[in-house]
């Protein structure tokens, strides 16, 4: 969020972040079914698509785009 404001303005109080990566269809499946098996009553899911990860120490997320599921 540091790295990254204008998201904080768009998730939703109590949302749920789920992160999917773009060439990973394997883990975005099971994150997502790890976000809703956990999700509360009327909870949104907030899915952060990204290219990938750098190893820099300030935002390793590359080009990221806020999805309101």
């Amino acid at each position: 969020m540091l790295t990254h404001p204008e998201f904080d303005e768009r998730i939703p109080d109590g949302a749920q972040v789920v992160f999917n990566l773009e060439d990973n269809p394997e883990f975005n499946k099971w994150a997502v079914k790890i976000a809703h098996s956990q999700q509360e009553k009327e909870q949104r899911i907030v899915i952060v698509k990204v290219k990938g990860l750098t190893p820099l120490p300030a935002s390793r997320l590359i080009n990221p785009k806020l999805v309101l599921a």
